[in-house]
């Protein structure tokens, strides 16, 4: 990641038996019949079918994707027709249950989801099926093949029990992105995680902090036409990280990713220095009065003191603003800033 742009834009496999007993009226024994669930890697068989629940897990929706629960939870399935005669499948004969709550599908983009046809005798098909579950304890894969002639034709019916805790264990990964956009702002901003950078994004945390201080006191001192010295330029940077420090609690979580693309979702209660411009205005017309005449060097240099020494009032506000960052991936599982999206990020620090 430039830095110098970065400072100038932004400022299971478990296996369970059940029972289902039932009473035959012409007879006063319990006959009990035996279903086994089945776990992830496991195969499961009736008279025709022969289906594998190979993998399971939770993944981010796409990033124009709707997600409205918790969780977008991924299965992939290969069906073997095992029988003499075709059989029809459709993704649909496919539920997923959280205790006895049926989730809906998840359409997604996916290549490889699996598509419903005919089946023929000996053949097999495979595919990943997705839901959009709330955090569970754990879930239900169960499959009903498809019955064309009840009359004919038996029920013929397989389940899995996928262990949530395990899954949500295993997703703590997505959060890669995140993890490395809350290294580099509290690195920039609140004195820690230095040492987190080189882990998270490739890159070396001491250089990224002296070229994130080099890099402000530079920026400004541009936009002050390069009138307020080094020493004031610290104290402003110095002042404005401490103001942060006490009022400004960030979030950041990843809401999608897209291959090499993360969208991180920043967010926070900005501290309010909009509201302290009616202060700074009057004292620099007070100032000017006072001193009819003083040079505009002079000036820029007392109005930009009392300025800074306003920021540790500013309040912070009552509600929260929230953008989207931009991450690239880099290497196996590092993350960098996209300094195209870097300009959103003092949106939630500073109103």
């Amino acid at each position: 990641m430039k830095i110098k742009q970065f400072m100038s834009v932004c400022f299971a496999a478990i296996l369970t038996v059940g029972f289902v007993s039932g009473c035959d009226s012409s007879k006063s024994s319990t006959e009990v019949k035996e279903n086994k669930v089945y776990g992830v890697g496991d195969t499961g068989k009736t008279q025709n079918i022969e289906l594998k629940l190979e993998s399971a897990e939770f993944v981010l929706p796409g990033q124009f994707a709707k997600q409205t629960n918790d969780r977008v939870l991924k299965v992939k399935v290969s069906l073997k027709n095992k029988g003499d005669k075709v059989i029809k499948m459709l993704p649909q004969d496919f539920s997923l249950y959280q205790k006895d709550e049926k989730t809906n599908l998840y359409y997604t983009s996916d290549p490889n989801e699996l598509k419903g046809g005919d089946v023929d005798n000996g053949k097999k098909v495979s595919g990943t099926i997705y839901y959009n579950v709330k955090d569970s304890s754990s879930y239900e894969l169960v499959y009903k093949k498809y019955i064309m002639d009840p009359k004919k034709e038996k029920e013929e019916k397989i389940s899995f029990k996928i262990q949530g805790k395990e899954l949500a264990e295993k997703a703590k990964e997505l959060q890669r992105p995140a993890e490395a956009l809350t290294a580099y702002l509290n690195a920039a901003f609140y004195d820690k995680d230095s040492n987190k950078i080189n882990d998270l994004s490739g890159e070396d945390g001491t250089a990224f902090v002296k070229e994130v201080e080099s890099s402000f006191k530079s920026t400004n001192e541009r936009m002050f036409n390069n009138q307020i010295d080094e020493q004031g330029m610290l104290n402003y940077y110095k002042t404005l990280k401490t103001a942060f420090q006490k009022n400004v609690k960030f979030e950041t979580k990843v809401v999608s990713l897209d291959g090499d693309r993360a969208q991180v979702e920043l967010k926070a209660k900005p501290i309010m220095l909009n509201e302290l411009q009616s202060k700074f205005k009057s004292e620099a017309m007070t100032i000017a009065n006072q001193n009819p005449n003083i040079t505009k060097e002079e000036l820029t240099k007392k109005v930009f003191d009392y300025a800074v020494q306003l920021i540790p009032e500013a309040r912070p506000g009552d509600t929260e603003e929230t953008v989207k960052i931009t991450m690239l991936k880099h290497g196996k599982n590092q993350w960098r800033l996209d300094t195209a999206s870097a300009n959103q990020i003092m949106k939630v620090f500073i109103k």
